[in-house]
């Protein structure tokens, strides 16, 4: 177990030397969204009975969460949003994670996707001196939208037959998602914000479903909680929204809902230059052929034999082949929404720190040699065996100006 004091004070030595955008603590209210992926292929993870090594624990040994915080830290801790939410953590990692937000004082509120065993789990994380918290609520996006799916002890066991009337309960998923619905006074503006932090299934309709499912989550909780007030709502995090998949109609529900894309304008950024609109906030790890559209019996098969590879150089070597012969993964799936009213002052996609020692040009991934661009960076960090990505997906930090008052949106 690695020493997290140690890191995080190289973490704020490190912050001293980023160059980010100028900001005014008092008139601002700075939003992150960030997928921080604690990816089971190289972490320990649960099978629904022990805890395993993945199968690219050992292969590429960087890209483990332990040696990602201390870029992950900095990323955050150089921006200082007012208010993080993060997805995509795993049981472990989530509980390192929450203890290094509340050392460099953020509140932080953990809720899983699911009730299942070994179920992701989000954060979100506040600056403890301007917020207080006013409630927590949580709704599932499967057919009895209050309660989580109940899985038996041995459903790992059960055969596919045996599954379908969860999958069926869960609206075609197996496992269901949730949004993490929080409500915070602003000590600033003295306005109630509500904010609904969000990560998507990977099949279309589940997305669509999941969508309209939102919108009606929104209303109950703005009712419960805000009653008439005009309270800004903030909706954000990874929505899974393939730009050929569903993307688009899944993003238009909650447009046509009266919410606005507050980072449909955010240039890349990389700590010191600002680069081109944002074309995409993914990206994959060398090891995540998973999503690339292998056939489903493929992927079973390579899987199986990555496992047989006990030389961790020769497992190193086969994964990386394999990304190096697919093609790579991007579009914009993350975004911050919100209510009409909330005025935008910038909003940026972040590169990580790892890329200063890197030469990437900003300019080549906002136009149509993005994905191009991306394989052959990846490519570059797998020869190099540098942990460049803290996650999967590029941060995502969105700047509103509190310095005027709100108007709630029709819901």
């Amino acid at each position: 177990m690695f020493k997290i004091r140690s890191i995080l004070a190289f973490c704020l030595i490190l912050n001293s030397l980023v160059v980010v955008p100028a900001f005014s603590a008092s008139k601002e209210l700075k939003i992150m969204s960030y997928k921080v992926n604690s990816d089971r292929r190289v972490e320990l993870f649960w099978d629904g009975n022990q805890y395993n090594k993945g199968f690219a624990t050992d292969s590429h040994a960087n890209w483990s969460f332990e040696k990602r915080l201390d870029r992950l830290m900095r990323h955050i801790l150089a921006i200082k949003p007012d208010v993080a939410l993060l997805q995509e953590m795993d049981p472990v990692s989530v509980q390192t994670m929450q203890r290094a937000l509340e050392l460099n004082e953020y509140t932080t509120l953990i809720q899983p996707y699911n009730l299942s065993n070994g179920a992701f789990q989000f954060i979100i994380a506040f600056n403890k001196d301007r917020f207080k918290l006013m409630s927590v609520m949580k709704r599932y996006f499967n057919s009895h939208p209050k309660s989580g799916t109940e899985r038996p002890g041995n459903y790992e066991q059960l055969s596919a037959k045996e599954k379908e009337k969860f999958i069926e309960e869960n609206l075609g998923e197996e496992f269901e998602r949730s949004v993490q619905e929080v409500a915070l006074e602003d000590k600033v503006t003295g306005q109630t914000i509500l904010l609904f932090n969000n990560h998507f299934g990977l099949g279309r309709d589940y997305r669509l479903k999941s969508a309209e499912l939102l919108t009606q989550f929104i209303k109950e909780f703005t009712k419960i909680v805000a009653g008439q007030k005009n309270s800004p709502i903030i909706i954000a995090g990874d929505f899974n929204a393939f730009p050929s998949d569903g993307g688009p109609e899944q993003i238009e529900t909650l447009l046509k809902a009266g919410f606005k894309d507050l980072s449909k304008n955010a240039h890349f950024f990389d700590g010191k230059n600002e680069g081109t609109t944002a074309s995409g906030t993914f990206c994959f790890y060398p090891y995540d052929f998973g999503i690339g559209k292998i056939p489903p019996q493929a992927l079973k098969e390579l899987i199986s034999k990555i496992h047989t590879i006990t030389n961790p150089e020769e497992r190193r070597l086969l994964i990386n082949t394999q990304v190096t012969n697919r093609s790579a993964l991007g579009g914009k799936l993350d975004f911050i929404l919100g209510t009409n009213s909330l005025k935008v002052k910038n909003s940026y996609v972040l590169l990580q720190p790892a890329l200063e020692d890197i030469d990437f040009d900003l300019k080549k991934i906002g136009n149509e040699t993005y994905d191009m661009y991306l394989k052959e960076f990846v490519k570059n960090m797998n020869a190099l065996n540098i942990p460049a990505f803290p996650s999967d997906h590029f941060p995502l930090v969105t700047i509103l100006d509190t310095n005027r008052n709100y108007e709630q949106a029709e819901l």
